[in-house]
């Protein structure tokens, strides 16, 4: 709201500024003076405009002009039945006039028209000035064309202004729309729908705008763009000065922002692609039923390959839907945006969409869905997300589709899972951090770290996880779990604190889990659970996997049972080598139970082993211990006389065993007794 003097000055500059007043000054017959005809009356009357009555009458504006009445700056009031006469003091003819010697102040309304000489000629134009309307609200100035079309005095096409009911008065000033508070959609589809019909720019003023339905952009490109979203108060309804936000009365549970085309078809759709929602506030504090109803809504799902665009930048989202995306074959981009405390996911997005620089926090309070939720064919870097009733980032495709990535990201104490990768293929995981477990558990296997469920070829690299843990001592608290996956890579990963498991392979196949690292796994129950275990799942063995070069350490006290473990034999044909494992280790480093399996030059794991033994003389074997850390073959092992065996002719070994094995002659050697070398590897 201004002051008297601010809207002397706004009147000052536009009545030195418009161009419909000065034209009509301008045109006048004398230079200043603007001639007024009076109408007839009753139609004058009727509009409840003031008006100065007499033939011919003027208004003249301006200061030390030749000839003025010396009385005419006192003004006296008179009434008229047909209105109200300013009449100059002192003057008692036909002719009346008012002058305004330095500036003119008017508090409400003035009316200025101006009509040919001959009164049964229609007007030509009418200007509308306003200083303040009532109750102190400023408004914009506009003018009446000869339909009696209200137009505004700056004209404005592809770029219009919508103010909000709390806007400053300037801001009001010079908008194309001005909300009332009270279903404030609806002045900003109509500036929407006004704009050019392939699309342009609606900039929303400071302030905030109450909906009751949602803001629609449809068949048409579209910027949506306020003055910022108030960082500092994402949490709030409060925001920062020069803030905008769109919010909601208690019982709506709608769209806010809802951009699709107006029938489904493909060209109309098409119509919404380069459109742009930024740098406003999306805010709604009071609870939700629907998990389909988001802050920022895009439709589209059609049955044949099409493209659009989307752009969001710098937008937050709070206490409502979330952003989502539903448009096949979109190209959507995300960027600098939060969303908080959101009843579904933070982000839902669909095919073709890059996301980069978001936060995503306490979200999927429903507890039905993920903080961040990419469908399919995305690309995602510098993420972070904590908190939250359900899981961090999930990635999805359904029927194995191809192509996501994923980097820079940090993941901090979840409700669920921190990553989930589901039925996807080609996928790149990469310099990530995910941290806690959270305490919300939502079914038998919650709080694994990362999971890969269902999926072909991904690979994680640089993805550390640490102190995995959860308030519920039958939940399956991992840090990688791989579910029914093939040719998954784990490459310079990390994991430490786990309650459980470090690595868990349920039914997957071909993966690699090279140059990692495991530390203080088994939190939970010591002499439980192994760093890394190989499981079958849902009749599905984990076989042909290696592990290589990954160091397993226990910097406290034992705890987990294996380093290594197959569950049973159906865990085959898997190859462990040049690991290390730290001497204060499990009950074994490595427990291999296929027959095809194989573990060798492993630090902490004995697979080769070689020495002499001697055979006495009156003895026909020894026994010989050959220090490996899981039972040899008999092929494992040979045998080499170094002697001529003495009275002895043949030998052979038996009698392999966990920790020794016996070197056998078919008679006493006899004093030179029989002396051997052997060697021990298991291959």
């Amino acid at each position: 709201m201004t002051n008297d003097s601010d809207s002397q000055g706004l009147w000052k500059r536009y009545v030195s500024r418009r161009a419909a007043l000065r034209a009509g000054i301008l045109g006048a017959a004398i230079p200043g003076i603007l001639y007024v005809a009076k109408s007839a009356a009753s139609a004058d009357a009727a509009d409840g405009d003031i008006y100065i009555p007499g033939a011919p009458n003027f208004l003249e504006l301006g200061y030390g002009w030749p000839g003025k009445d010396a009385n005419a700056g006192k003004i006296s009031y008179r009434k008229w039945s047909d209105g109200l006469d300013i009449v100059g003091a002192g003057t008692t003819s036909g002719h009346r006039k008012v002058k305004i010697w330095d500036d003119l102040y008017v508090p409400g309304l003035l009316n200025l028209r101006a009509y040919p000489a001959d009164p049964a000629v229609a007007p030509t134009w009418t200007a509308f000035l306003y200083a303040k309307s009532i109750n102190g609200q400023t408004t914009k100035p506009f003018w009446k064309d000869a339909t009696g079309t209200a137009q505004p005095l700056v004209s404005r096409s592809a770029t219009l202004v919508v103010a909000a009911s709390d806007a400053s008065p300037r801001s009001k000033l010079g908008a194309d729309y001005v909300c009332d508070g009270t279903a404030d959609e609806v002045e900003i589809n109509a500036a929407i729908a006004s704009l050019p019909s392939r699309g342009g720019k609606v900039m929303l003023s400071e302030g905030k705008f109450t909906i009751a339905a949602p803001v629609l952009i449809q068949d048409k490109c579209v910027h949506l763009q306020g003055q910022g979203p108030g960082w500092a108060n994402a949490d709030s309804e409060d925001f920062d000065v020069g803030a905008t936000v769109i919010t909601a009365a208690q019982a709506y549970d709608n769209d806010f922002i809802t951009i699709r085309s107006s029938d489904g078809a493909q060209a109309n759709i098409r119509k919404v692609g380069g459109s742009c929602v930024s740098d406003l506030k999306i805010y709604q504090n009071f609870p939700r039923t629907s998990t389909s109803a988001h802050g920022i809504h895009v439709y589209g799902d059609v049955g044949t390959t099409w493209c659009m665009t989307i752009f969001i930048h710098r937008v937050v989202v709070s206490g409502v839907g979330g952003i989502g995306f539903y448009a096949r074959g979109s190209d959507i981009f995300i960027s600098q945006c939060e969303a908080r405390g959101c009843y579904s996911a933070g982000f839902w997005m669909r095919a073709d969409s890059v996301m980069s620089h978001v936060i995503a926090g306490g979200n999927g309070r429903s507890g039905t869905v993920e903080q961040i939720y990419l469908k399919g064919f995305c690309a995602a870097d510098n993420i972070y997300v904590y908190g939250g009733e359900r899981g961090g980032i999930a990635l999805e495709g359904g029927a194995l589709a191809r192509g996501c990535a994923l980097t820079n990201f940090f993941i901090d104490a979840p409700g669920h899972m921190g990553l989930w990768v589901y039925q996807m293929e080609e996928v790149t995981i990469s310099n990530g951090f995910i941290r806690g477990g959270g305490t919300h558990q939502h079914g038998e296997d919650s709080q694994q770290a990362v999971v890969i469920d269902e999926s072909n070829h991904v690979t994680l690299s640089g993805v550390h996880v640490y102190n995995v843990t959860g308030d519920v001592a039958a939940k399956q608290m991992t840090g990688f779990d791989l579910r029914k996956s093939n040719d998954v890579t784990l490459n310079g990963c990390s994991a430490n604190l786990s309650l459980r498991r470090s690595v868990r392979l349920r039914g997957s196949e071909y993966c690699v889990i090279s140059d990692c690292h495991f530390t203080d796994s088994g939190q939970e129950t010591d002499n439980t659970y192994s760093d890394i275990s190989l499981e079958t799942q849902d009749g599905i063995p984990s076989t042909y996997n290696r592990v290589h070069g990954c160091n397993f350490r226990n910097t406290t006290v034992v705890r987990t049972k294996y380093g290594i473990q197959e569950a049973d034999a159906d865990q085959d044909h898997n190859i462990y080598h040049d690991n290390y494992f730290d001497g204060n280790q499990r009950t074994k480093a490595i427990y291999v139970a296929g027959a095809n399996s194989r573990a060798y030059r492993n630090k902490g794991y004995v697979t080769e082993s070689n020495g002499t033994a001697t055979v006495p003389n009156g003895s026909t074997y020894v026994e010989v211990t050959h220090g490996l850390s899981a039972t040899p073959n008999a092929k494992d092992i040979s045998v080499t006389p170094t002697n001529g065996l003495g009275n002895a002719s043949k030998f052979w070994i038996s009698d392999v065993g966990v920790s020794t094995f016996r070197i056998n002659v078919n008679t006493s050697p006899g004093a030179t007794t029989a002396t051997f070398a052997w060697h021990a590897e298991m291959l």
